[in-house]
């Protein structure tokens, strides 16, 4: 009797075309990786010259056929290829992001794409990696009201840890570590640090930021620190000269920067 041959998974490959002259070989070199193994639906074969929305619903149609959706590194700079990612989670289609995956090789001091945003990495321990944000993110108040707060229980760490930690995809949560967060006293002026806290995103501290100093880059302008400053009602900080201010800032201040810190599996 003869035997049935395994069906094979069907991969889609998924990332920028508009705008990328060099997109066919781009395309053509991942499908190679994935062709002995698998069936590949390659969007970049189809023709030139053809409407967008006929482009859009051939690829629809390559997606919903496919068991597996890889993502190309450039994918998040494609509009058309975020809404594909969209609807293959919708669907959900196992899926593979190669933007992670470029982690793997990292060194510390290196910048990396995850999210929405770029991080440099600040330190490696065996597969995990601490990161912060290169450029200020926002400008938000370390605490909504005027009163003497500590991290524990100040507005800028709910925000962190709820709606910017929500905007990460499922697969990125996955990758994010939950840490213990150390919380202590103020250096020069004892101001209480509060209770310590386990966190998925953080401000760096200001023993902290003295540690990896040499390291993180300037920001444009001053930014949060989750050490408490001269009172607890004053948060410290850091200038765009690098300069660390312990004597700090209001904490109601809503012009100053947040550039949040996080552990990520590598």
């Amino acid at each position: 009797m003869k035997q049935k041959k395994s069906k094979k998974k069907i991969v889609y490959i998924v990332g920028k075309i508009t705008g990328d002259s060099e997109y066919r070989a781009k395309f053509s070199d991942e499908a190679m990786r994935w062709d002995n193994n698998y069936t590949v639906l390659n969007p970049a074969i189809l023709p030139i010259g053809l409407s967008y929305k006929t482009y859009i619903r051939i690829g629809s149609a390559m997606l919903d056929a496919c068991d597996i959706v890889v993502l190309l590194p450039d994918w998040q700079d494609s509009k058309g290829a975020t809404c594909e990612y969209h609807r293959a989670v919708a669907l959900g289609k196992e899926i593979i992001d190669l933007s992670l995956l470029k982690t793997l090789s990292c060194k510390i001091k290196d910048v990396i794409s995850f999210g929405e945003h770029n991080w440099q990495i600040l330190d490696i321990q065996n597969d995990k990696a601490l990161i912060i944000s290169t450029n200020i993110i926002d400008r938000k108040a370390y605490h909504t009201i005027t009163e003497h707060i500590t991290w524990q229980h100040s507005t800028i760490r709910k925000w962190l840890n709820d709606e910017f930690y929500s905007a990460f995809s499922t697969e990125e949560q996955e990758r994010i570590l939950e840490t213990k967060v150390i919380n202590n006293d103020n250096p020069n002026y004892n101001t209480p640090g509060g209770n310590n806290t386990v966190d998925k995103i953080f401000l760096l501290s200001i023993d902290e930021y003295k540690a990896y100093k040499n390291i993180i880059s300037n920001a444009a302008y001053w930014w949060w620190l989750r050490s408490p400053g001269y009172h607890g009602g004053r948060a410290a900080g850091v200038g765009s000269d690098g300069r660390v201010y312990v004597h700090g800032n209001d904490v109601d201040r809503d012009d100053s920067g947040v550039r949040p810190a996080l552990w990520i599996k590598i």
